[in-house]
């Protein structure tokens, strides 16, 4: 009998006031189209500050503040693909 996989968890912190929402939606829809089998749960946590960041598993995948722009195409599906790979 196999393990169950483990499935994961995605906090996206995206800022409000800048407008983001949207962002952080399409992100989530394109996260749940890849994943949607190894999710458990993606939460979007409403911020402000220029913020755009996604935490997978309680670690730090992706920081809008630290590179100065949001996710590329397919950028987040990638980075959260890499990480289940592992």
């Amino acid at each position: 009998m196999s393990a169950e996989p483990t499935l994961t968890r995605i906090n996206i912190e995206y800022c409000g006031e800048c407008g983001d929402a949207p962002v952080a939606l399409k992100a989530t829809e394109e996260l749940l189209t890849a994943y949607e089998d190894r999710i458990s749960q993606i939460t979007l946590i409403p911020s402000w500050n220029g913020v755009f960041e996604v935490v997978m598993d309680g670690k730090l995948i992706f920081s809008k503040t630290r590179l100065g722009r949001h996710a590329h195409a397919g950028e987040l599906v990638k980075l959260v693909g890499e990480r289940l790979e592992r």
